[in-house]
């Protein structure tokens, strides 16, 4: 009822969909590495990517494989995505979008050079379930955007190593369930618009000064 495979070729992988597609008629729950896969090569990598991505009891996601963009269906896809890592994906194309459309997806990690792109838009109403967000290491990204009404149950979030980052979103200042926000490795500009230093507030503290628990690394 529960599986956790780690894959690192297209072979296995293909293997391991087969037998959960013919043989695992009870399986409730699979989480799933995919590590060094190619996806983008070939019209056989596609199809066995849209074969992963829709099936309907993958839960949680480590994907290290690359990508040019996040794929995007016509029908609906990662419906019961709980957890989704990405990292190594060189991706070109703001994957936010997309994501932000997962119904059930309560954490995610952007992780290193999982997008090479400068900026992230979240809109209105995106992320509805994600409590859980860290941005690590994306080398390229200067603005976020976070629009109000967005990730209403966010409570944690972490910022590590993105450092051309210039400050964090105005749109943190309407996430009023955020209890933990980390920041790590970050240049001491984007640091100080978020300390309270002798009494004078950064130029960003407003923004989250709700929060109970910040911490500067």
């Amino acid at each position: 009822r529960i599986l956790y495979a780690k894959v690192n070729d297209d072979e296995s992988l293909q293997i391991l969909m087969n037998r959960i597609n013919l043989n695992c008629p009870n399986l409730s729950e699979l989480d799933l590495f995919i590590g060094d896969c190619n996806f983008i090569s070939s019209e056989q990598g596609h199809v066995l990517l849209e074969e992963v991505l829709l099936c309907k009891c993958l839960q949680s996601l480590y994907f290290e494989a690359q990508l040019n963009q996040f794929p995007k269906y016509d029908q609906p896809f990662l419906q019961s995505l709980v957890a989704l890592r990405l990292t190594d994906n060189y991706m070109e194309e703001d994957p936010m979008e997309t994501l932000a459309q997962l119904p059930q997806l309560q954490s995610l990690t952007l992780g290193y050079k999982s997008y090479m792109g400068d900026f992230l838009i979240c809109h209105e109403s995106g992320f509805p379930q994600l409590g859980s967000l860290i941005l690590c290491r994306l080398p390229n990204l200067e603005y976020w955007r976070l629009d109000e009404g967005c990730m209403p149950n966010l409570s944690h979030l972490e910022i590590w190593y993105c450092e051309l980052l210039a400050m964090i979103p105005h749109g943190l200042r309407s996430a009023l369930g955020l209890k933990e926000l980390v920041i790590g490795g970050m240049p001491n500009e984007f640091c100080d618009r978020v300390k309270v230093v002798d009494g004078q507030e950064g130029a960003d503290f407003y923004k989250i000064q709700h929060v109970p628990s910040i911490s500067i690394h």
